[in-house]
């Protein structure tokens, strides 16, 4: 139980760096949605880089975050900041969990079949 418990809380984390997870692209890749469109902005791909970077919706939350460590956050740079240093790790996971948990919220909750990433 220990071991699914610590997967779980870094399941968010895993779907931002793998791009799979609750993403209109994703999702529609496997026909789980008609639409690879963001349902906050329009965009015509909402994928990973674009629901954490990209979308106006999280803009003021990810200005916060590039205020608390002090550093732009880009998808090309990111991962290696988030490598680097423990305390950028802990804050950009918490604005990935809020940015997945909120895209979750959006298509229905955890259970409906639009957010499901299950592929059975």
């Amino acid at each position: 139980m220990d071991e699914l418990e610590a997967w779980n809380c870094r399941r968010h984390t895993t779907q931002f760096l793998s791009g799979h997870g609750c993403f209109g692209y994703y999702l529609h890749r496997f026909k789980k949605l008609d639409e690879a469109i963001c349902v906050d902005c329009k965009s015509l791909i909402d994928d990973a880089e674009h629901a954490t970077f990209h979308c106006d919706r999280w803009w003021s939350s990810k200005r916060a975050l590039e205020v608390d460590i002090s550093k732009p956050t880009e998808p090309e740079t990111v991962v290696d900041e988030m490598i680097q240093n423990k305390e950028i790790w802990r804050a950009v996971k918490k604005f990935v969990d809020m940015v997945m948990s909120n895209d979750k919220k959006r298509r229905g909750g955890e259970d409906s079949p639009a957010a499901s990433t299950s592929l059975v």
